[in-house]
């Protein structure tokens, strides 16, 4: 499998904001091949640490998480991030990803009244409604409210249409996303925004980064319908079968991946939902994921938004 190159992607426009700070963004990228980047985002810019932290006006910039800051005067020239590019503010920030509000594929999501938590998929479109949806499993979205919250609590979407049967598992929640919070096509571990949407075979190489997992890499071990019941569902849709690449790899999903989408990093195509992990009877981990392609149509939505 070749590996992706995050600053040789051309990525799509971040909804909502103005060309210069996605120009600028689609540079910052280019980060994540360094090793002390945990993400790059666009956000508010923020002074100070831990409970004093607050926001400094009201723009957005680019947001670089690194592992561990250091003082200029230990860093080399060469490894100093710059202060701005093209006039949009750089801010670096220690620590996870989760420090700064942002919206994108892998982000961790869970309904208002509902202990479950989940990942979010990707930005779909809904036809009937024409609305901009983030999409997820279905399962995910069990409460009652409609209220989908992301990670510290912030509302970001309402469920509009939800499917958990034969037909797939999987749910649109519409778009209401405060003016702190912008939405993020990127998968930033894998450093592209997926293209469109294909069909993976048996044998393809898939990526997927969940809420739980991170960034996991699976080979699809079967592809289609099967008679076997699949986390309490009898799909009669075509079902991915993915299993580790080598026996050392960890499990292809754990609790809170549901609704990370599987993609083919060669082609930045988006193949599949993850659905549910097991286990099989030889032992060997696995996870499950509904074709991407006619999940869509089972929602009425529709991928590039």
């Amino acid at each position: 499998m070749r590996k992706s190159d995050p600053g040789s992607r051309r990525n799509p426009p971040l909804h909502g904001l103005t060309p210069r700070l996605t120009e600028a963004y689609g540079q910052a990228l280019a980060w994540l091949r360094r090793g002390d980047v945990v993400g790059v985002f666009v956000g508010p810019k923020y002074r100070g640490e831990g409970l004093a932290r607050r926001r400094v006006g009201n723009g957005l910039c680019i947001n670089v998480m690194v592992r561990k800051k250091k003082d200029l005067n230990e860093l080399r020239i060469q490894s100093r991030f710059p202060t701005s590019i093209d006039g949009v503010p750089v801010d670096v920030i220690e620590g996870g990803a989760d420090l700064v509000p942002h919206l994108h594929p892998g982000s961790r999501i869970s309904e208002s009244d509902s202990f479950k938590f989940g990942t979010l998929g990707l930005f779909v479109q809904h036809l009937e409604s024409d609305q901009r949806c983030l999409l997820t499993a279905g399962h995910v979205c069990d409460g009652t409210s409609g209220r989908i919250l992301m990670a510290g609590g912030t509302q970001v979407a309402r469920e509009i249409v939800k499917v958990i049967g034969a037909k797939g598992d999987g749910a649109l929640a519409s778009l209401n996303l405060p003016a702190d919070v912008p939405e993020d096509p990127v998968i930033q571990q894998l450093g592209f925004a997926p293209r469109d949407v294909a069909r993976a075979e048996q044998g393809d190489i898939l990526s997927m980064y969940g809420a739980t997992s991170k960034r996991v890499t699976a080979t699809v071990h079967r592809a289609g319908q099967f008679a076997d019941t699949i986390g309490g569902i009898k799909f009669s849709c075509r079902v991915l079968e993915l299993t580790p690449i080598k026996d050392t790899d960890p499990p292809p999903s754990r609790e809170g991946d549901s609704g990370a989408v599987w993609v083919n990093e060669d082609t930045q195509m988006a193949v599949g939902l993850n659905v549910v992990g097991g286990t099989l009877k030889s032992g060997e981990p696995v996870a499950y994921a509904c074709d991407l392609a006619e999940l869509l149509i089972a929602l009425g939505a529709q991928f590039p938004p």
